[in-house]
């Protein structure tokens, strides 16, 4: 049997984080972190009916981010702060990290909310949560 593209990343989803606390939010980003993608990321987060208590943003397929990305998610990190909600940034590749450590980012998150991959960020945040456990991709 044939598995859609949709299954199979489900699959792998699964099995490389196969459970996410509760209080947790994971919000996938794929493709290019530039206005559009940015403002689409700052719409769900501004409308959820849940306060998670932690975001972590995993971007490990973002190629690249241009000015406008960056300076739309450093707006939407002081705004989901200023609520009380940790920021974990997951996957980075080589050329994003840079360009969030000219822009400051790395100071406002702090160094170690932005890790190297899923399960890392996911042994950052605490293990006990109130709240319920999400997932969005883009």
């Amino acid at each position: 049997m044939l598995k859609s593209n949709d299954e199979v990343r489900e699959q792998l989803f699964e099995e490389e984080v196969p459970e996410i606390p509760k209080g947790v939010l994971l919000y996938e980003i794929n493709g290019p972190l530039f206005f559009g993608a940015s403002q689409k990321f700052q719409e769900v987060v501004t409308d959820l009916n849940f306060k998670p208590e932690i975001l972590i943003l995993r971007i490990r397929n973002v190629p690249f981010i241009d000015a406008t990305g960056v300076n739309r998610l450093k707006e939407i990190s002081n705004q989901i702060k200023e609520k009380g909600i940790q920021i974990i940034i997951s996957g980075a590749n080589r050329k994003v990290k840079e360009e969030l450590l000219k822009a400051n980012v790395y100071a406002l998150l702090g160094k170690h909310n932005i890790t190297d991959n899923i399960k890392l960020a996911m042994d950052r945040a605490p293990n006990c949560f109130k709240g319920e456990n999400l997932i969005f991709w883009y």
